[in-house]
C-alpha cells in the first residue's frame, strides 16, 4: 500500500488480483497487466476519506523498461459519480501494433459496465493534490491537439441494462474490413440474460451486436479473434460456458463455443454465418476460456483453443485445439490435452486445467506458435511447445493399364506351389518438406491388400505368399523422393469379381527416444522435454493413400457388366394335404444380358414344408448349381449359387423338392417368395422379372366312418328278478348290464384338426325313474378327453367290483384302455391314411352304455370308447307296456356302421375344422311304463350338432323300439311329456 508525503494511505493493494488480466501485443510489443480489485482512497480536505475498488492496469513498454499506470475510473469528483466499483482491468485487449489498449470495467453504472479506449503512448500529466507522483494513473487530463490521444469510453445506458456486465471480456481484431483494429466486448448478462457481444471501432463507435440464444448460458464470457477460414478477415470465437443441453436430464453446463464468421452479412463486412462446438461432459464448462493460436500448424488458416476447466475423466480440466480450414473450423478437435495425462513436473493433482489460455506467440523460436494454459487452483501455468509440421507427399499406385487385371494372364509363379497366377506391381513413393523440420525422418509404412475384404482377401504379396499385409521402415531425406515396388498376385477361385482390388498404404513417423511430445499421448508428455521437439505429420493431409484396380470381365470396353436375369417357375396350383406326394417347384433362370457375377437363386421356404433336395433338369448342365439348405440361421431361405459368372445367354434349370407336413394352425396356402440376382446390378427396368411370388393352395379331403356294437345285442328282462329303485342298493339289484362300444375312423387322406362325438341315450323318465342307469364314466382308448356327465351313478349304488375292473375294450381286442374322469374330451394328434397327424377333439355327453371314440385320418388308427349301463323298468310305469309271461325281450343295437362317404374341402382358416358330420342310431328295447328317452350319436368337426328334448315333444331318428309282440322295427319315435335326455 502506498502513502503520500503526509503519511496518508492513498490505495490498498492487498487482494487486488494483480495479473488477473494479462495481454500482450506480441514480441517487442507492450504488455498490460491489470489488478481489477485495486482500491483507491479518495482524499479531500475537510471531508471523510472514501475507499473505492476502481481497479487499475499497468503498461510495460520498451522491453519492460518503461511503465505507466492507467486507472480510468479514478476521479477527483467528490459527488455521486457511479464509477466507484468499476473494477477496471477485469478485461483488457491490445491492438496488434500495441498502439491502443481497451480496458473493461464491468462495475460502472450499477454494473451496466463500461469500456475504455486509450492510446498507449499518451501522457497524462495531471496529478491530484496531496497525491504527488503517486497520483499517476488518472486519465481525465489529456492533450486536445491529437484526437487519438483522447480517451474514448462508453456511456451509461438505460436502467434496464443494470447488472449486465459490459466489459466482462474483450478481444481486438479487424472487424469491419478496413484494416483498422476494433474491439469486441462481452456482456454476458445482457439482452435479458441471453448474453451479448458488442463490436466497436477504435473510437468506441458501436458497429454491430451479436446476441446469445439461451438464458443463463453466459454468452460472451470469453472472446477471441482469429481468421479461421483464411479470408483475411478476423472471425469471432465466443464462449458460453454455462450452456446446457435442452431436453437432456443430467447434462448441465456442458458449455458451447460459437464461431461467427466475418463477411457473412449482406454487405460482406458484417458477422453472419456461425458454427458451434459443444462440450460433452456435464458441468465441464466448455468455453470458459478461449484463445487464438494464430496459425499453429502453418497451413494458412487460423487455429484456436478452448478451455474446459472441469472436464476430463475426473473433472480436473481439459483443453481442446481446433484447426481452421477453407471451409471453416474442422468438426473434431485435432488434439485434446487432459490434466490426468500431465504428470511430469506437476507435483500433486493438477486441477482447473484450462481456466485461462494464452497463445499465438512463438516462445521457443521454432517458428510455430505455442500455448500457455493456466490452472489457478493448483497455482500452475503450463507451456506447450508446438512441434514442427512435416508435410508429406505420398502415393501408392498399381502398375497396370486402364486399371484392369486379367485373371487369364497368369504370368507369375508361386514359389511354394509353382502355380501360375495373375499378378501386377504396386509402386509407392514418399517425400516430405516443411518449415523447420529435420533433414532426415524415419517413418513406418504398412500396406494392406484388398483392404475392403479383410476377412477373405483376394490379393497377396508374391514375396510373402498368402499374406496381404506388409510392414516396413523407410528413411526419408527432406525434399528427396523415395519409392518402393512390390509384386502382388490374385488368389485362386475368386468369387467376388465385381469389387475392385485395393491397396492401402498407411504411414507415420517412427518416434525416437521414448515418444514425441504432445501428439504421442500421455506417455510422450511424461518424458523430460528436449531442446528441440520432434516433428509431426500434417494431419490435414492424411496419412493414408489408396489405389484400386478392377478384374477384367467380359463386359465390353467399359468393363461394366449389366446382366438381365429372368426367373420362371412351374408348380401345382393346389396341394392335397395327406396325399403323401412330394411338392416340386421347377425353376428356370435365364441371363439375357451381360455376365452376371455371383449369380444366386433365393427361395423362402414356407412353414409346413421340409426341404429335401435339388435336382438338375435339362440336357445342358454346364453351369454348376450349389445350394445351401434353409435353416433358422438363414430365416428358412434356400440359397443356390448358379454361376460366377452366369455368362450371357446361359440357362439354369432345376427343381426344388419339398415334403409337406401338417401343423396345427397352419396357413391355408404355401406362399413362396423366389428371387434371382447377382452382385453386379441390373437396370431398373429389367428387375421386374427377377422376383416371383407363388401361392399354392392347400386342399383337405377326409372320409369318416362310424361303427358300433352293443354287448349283448339282445337279452330278456324279467323285472320280477330285480328290485325297485327305492329298494336297490347295488347295481345287480337293477338289472342286467349293457355295454356300447363305438368306433370312429378317418380313412383320409387328409387330417382333421378337431372332431367331436356325441351320444344320447334314454336315461330316465320325467319322473326321474331310471331307464338306462349309467354306472361309470366312459372307458376310452386313444387321445380322448371327455366332458363330465352328471348321470353317473346318481343313486350312489354299490358297484360290482369285478365288473368295475373289467375292460370291455380288451374284450373286443382294443388294448391300452383307460377310464376317463373327464366328460368332454379332445383327441389330439390323430393320423390319417397318409401318415400325417392331426389334432381332433371328441366330446361325450352322458351316455347309458356307450362310450365315445374318435379316429383320425390315415393308417386306420382309431379311438374307441365304452361305458357300462343297466336297464330298469320303473314300477310306476309298468302298466304302460303289455306283458308277456312276466318277461320282456330287449334288443339293444348301436345301429351298425355309418360312413359319411367322401368329403373334400379347401382349408380357409388357420384353425380349420370339418363341417361334415355323420350320425348313427342307437336304441335299446325295453319294457315298462311311462315315457322313454331316446339317444342318438353324432360326429361333428366344425359345429356341434345336438338333439334337444324338452317339454312337449322330442324327436329321435333311427330309434329301434321293441314293443308288444317283441316286434323290432326302425321308426321315428315321438316322445311325449316332459322327458329329459342325458348326454355324455
Amino acid at each position: 500500500n502506498r502513502v503520500n508525503d503526509q503519511n496518508e494511505q492513498i490505495d490498498t493493494k492487498s487482494n487486488q488480483w494483480f495479473g488477473a488480466t494479462v495481454v500482450s501485443a506480441g514480441i517487442d510489443g507492450p504488455l498490460v497487466a491489470c489488478a481489477p480489485r485495486y482500491v483507491f482512497h479518495q482524499l479531500q480536505p475537510r471531508k471523510a476519506e472514501r475507499v473505492e475498488p476502481v481497479g487499475t492496469c499497468h503498461i510495460a513498454k520498451n522491453n519492460m523498461r518503461e511503465f505507466q499506470e492507467l486507472s480510468p475510473c479514478r476521479t477527483s469528483y467528490w459527488g455521486y459519480h457511479r464509477q466507484g466499483s468499476c473494477q477496471a482491468g477485469f478485461s483488457a485487449a491490445l491492438t496488434k501494433d500495441g498502439s491502443r489498449v481497451f480496458i473493461g470495467a464491468p462495475g460502472s453504472y450499477y454494473w451496466q459496465g463500461q469500456m475504455y479506449s486509450i492510446n498507449t503512448d499518451v501522457v497524462f500529466p495531471y496529478k491530484p493534490p496531496r497525491y504527488g507522483h503517486f497520483g499517476e494513473g488518472q486519465i481525465y487530463s489529456y492533450s486536445l491537439n491529437n484526437p487519438k490521444d483522447k480517451v474514448y469510453k462508453t456511456l451509461e445506458d438505460k436502467k434496464d441494462e443494470d447488472d449486465s456486465y459490459l466489459g466482462y471480456s474483450a478481444t481486438t481484431g479487424d472487424f469491419n474490413g478496413d484494416g483498422t483494429q476494433g474491439v469486441a466486448v462481452g456482456k454476458p448478462r445482457g439482452a435479458g440474460l441471453l448474453g451479448k457481444v458488442l463490436i466497436y471501432a477504435w473510437n468506441m463507435t458501436n458497429q454491430q451486436n451479436i446476441t446469445g440464444e439461451q438464458i443463463g448460458a453466459y454468452f460472451g464470457y470469453s472472446l477471441a479473434a482469429v481468421d479461421v477460414d483464411g479470408d483475411g478477415l478476423d472471425d469471432l470465437i465466443i464462449g458460453a460456458p454455462m450452456h446446457t443441453e435442452p431436453n437432456n436430464e443430467g447434462k448441465y453446463e456442458t458449455g458451447r463455443v460459437y464461431i461467427i464468421y466475418h463477411g457473412g452479412g449482406p454487405d460482406q463486412r458484417r458477422f453472419g454465418e456461425l458454427e458451434t462446438r459443444d462440450g460433452s461432459t456435464s458441468r465441464a464448462r466448455f468455453g470458459l476460456s478461449v484463445c487464438s493460436l494464430a496459425d499453429i500448424n502453418l497451413d494458412g488458416y487460423g487455429d484456436f483453443a478452448v478451455g474446459a476447466p472441469y472436464d476430463g475423466p475426473s473433472g480436473r480440466g481439459a483443453v481442446y485445439v481446433f484447426y481452421g480450414a477453407r471451409s471453416g473450423t474442422l468438426a473434431k478437435p485435432s488434439q485434446v490435452l487432459q490434466a490426468e495425462d500431465l504428470t511430469w513436473g506437476v507435483p500433486g493433482r493438477l486441477s482447473t486445467f484450462g481456466f485461462a489460455l494464452a497463445g499465438g506467440i512463438d516462445l521457443d523460436g521454432n517458428q510455430y506458435p505455442d500455448l500457455a494454459v493456466g490452472a489457478y487452483d493448483t497455482d500452475k501455468v503450463l507451456v506447450f511447445r508446438s512441434r514442427p509440421v512435416a508435410t508429406m507427399e505420398a502415393s501408392t499406385l498399381f502398375e497396370t493399364e486402364n486399371k484392369l487385371i486379367s485373371l487369364d494372364e497368369r504370368n507369375c509363379t508361386l514359389e511354394r506351389t509353382q502355380k501360375q497366377v495373375a499378378c501386377t506391381v504396386v509402386n509407392s513413393c514418399l517425400k516430405y518438406g516443411g518449415i523447420n523440420v529435420p533433414p532426415v525422418l524415419d517413418i513406418e509404412i504398412g500396406w494392406t491388400l484388398d483392404a475392403r475384404s479383410p476377412r477373405s482377401p483376394r490379393l497377396f504379396f508374391l514375396n510373402d505368399e498368402g499374406r496381404n499385409v506388409l510392414n516396413q521402415s523407410m528413411r526419408l531425406y527432406r525434399g528427396k523422393l523415395e519409392c518402393r515396388s512390390e509384386r502382388v498376385y490374385v488368389g485362386e477361385n475368386v468369387r467376388d469379381k465385381i469389387t475392385p482390388l485395393e491397396v492401402e498404404m498407411r504411414y507415420g513417423l517412427r518416434e525416437s527416444r521414448g515418444g514425441g511430445g504432445a501428439a504421442s499421448g500421455a506417455a510422450g508428455r511424461q518424458r523430460r522435454p528436449r531442446l528441440n521437439v520432434e516433428p509431426v505429420l500434417d494431419a490435414n493431409r492424411g496419412t493414408v493413400q489408396r489405389d484400386s484396380i478392377n478384374i477384367q470381365k467380359n463386359c465390353g470396353p467399359d468393363n461394366v457388366c449389366i446382366p438381365d436375369l429372368r426367373l420362371d417357375i412351374k408348380s401345382v396350383d393346389e396341394y392335397l394335404l395327406g396325399s403323401n406326394n412330394l411338392l416340386t417347384v421347377e425353376v428356370l433362370i435365364t441371363n439375357r444380358g451381360e455376365d452376371a457375377f455371383e449369380a444366386g437363386f433365393y427361395m423362402v421356404v414356407p412353414p409346413g414344408l421340409d426341404f429335401r433336395r435339388v435336382d438338375r433338369l435339362g440336357e445342358v448342365r454346364d453351369v454348376p448349381v450349389l445350394c445351401t439348405a434353409p435353416s433358422h440361421a438363414n430365416n428358412g431361405t434356400l440359397r443356390c449359387d448358379i454361376g460366377n459368372p452366369l455368362a450371357s445367354g446361359k440357362v439354369v434349370n432345376f427343381k426344388v423338392i419339398l415334403a409337406p407336413s401338417f401343423a396345427v394352425g397352419m396357413a391355408p396356402s404355401y406362399d413362396f417368395h423366389l428371387e434371382a440376382n447377382s452382385t453386379n446390378p441390373e437396370l431398373a427396368g429389367s428387375l421386374h422379372d427377377n422376383v416371383v411370388r407363388k401361392s399354392i393352395g392347400i386342399s383337405i379331403r377326409t372320409n369318416l366312418a362310424l361303427s358300433g356294437v352293443s354287448l349283448p345285442d339282445e337279452f330278456l328282462y324279467n323285472y320280477t328278478e330285480y328290485k325297485a329303485l327305492a329298494e336297490a342298493t347295488s347295481e345287480r339289484d337293477l338289472g342286467p348290464q349293457i355295454v356300447h362300444i363305438y368306433e370312429i375312423r378317418n380313412e383320409g387322406p387328409s387330417t382333421i384338426d378337431e372332431a367331436e362325438f356325441f351320444v344320447l341315450w334314454p336315461a330316465e323318465t320325467v319322473d326321474q325313474v331310471p331307464l338306462m342307469y349309467l354306472l361309470n364314466q366312459p372307458e376310452t382308448h386313444g387321445n380322448i378327453q371327455c366332458q363330465p356327465t352328471e348321470y353317473v351313478n346318481r343313486r350312489n349304488l354299490a358297484l360290482d367290483t369285478v365288473l368295475a375292473r373289467k375292460s370291455f375294450l380288451d374284450k373286443v381286442g382294443v388294448s391300452g384302455t383307460s377310464y376317463s374322469s373327464a366328460g368332454t374330451g379332445r383327441l389330439t394328434r390323430l393320423q390319417g391314411l397318409d401318415g400325417a397327424t392331426v389334432t381332433p377333439s371328441i366330446s361325450f355327453s352322458s351316455s347309458p352304455g356307450a362310450a365315445g371314440a374318435a379316429a383320425a385320418a390315415g393308417t386306420s388308427s382309431t379311438a374307441t370308447g365304452a361305458s357300462r349301463t343297466h336297464t330298469e323298468v320303473a314300477s310306476g310305469g309298468r302298466g304302460r307296456y303289455q306283458e308277456s309271461s312276466g318277461e320282456r325281450r330287449f334288443h339293444s343295437s348301436t345301429g351298425g356302421s355309418v360312413t359319411d362317404g367322401s368329403y373334400e374341402r379347401r382349408q380357409q382358416q388357420q384353425h380349420s375344422q370339418s363341417s361334415s358330420s355323420s350320425q348313427s342310431s342307437s336304441s335299446v328295447t325295453s319294457a315298462g311304463g311311462g315315457s322313454g328317452r331316446a339317444a342318438s350319436t353324432s360326429y361333428a368337426t366344425e359345429r356341434r350338432q345336438e338333439s334337444n328334448y324338452g317339454a312337449g315333444s322330442g324327436r329321435q331318428q333311427g330309434q329301434s323300439y321293441a314293443g308288444q309282440g317283441q316286434q323290432q322295427q326302425q321308426q321315428q319315435l315321438e316322445v311325449a311329456g316332459g322327458e329329459r335326455g342325458g348326454t355324455s
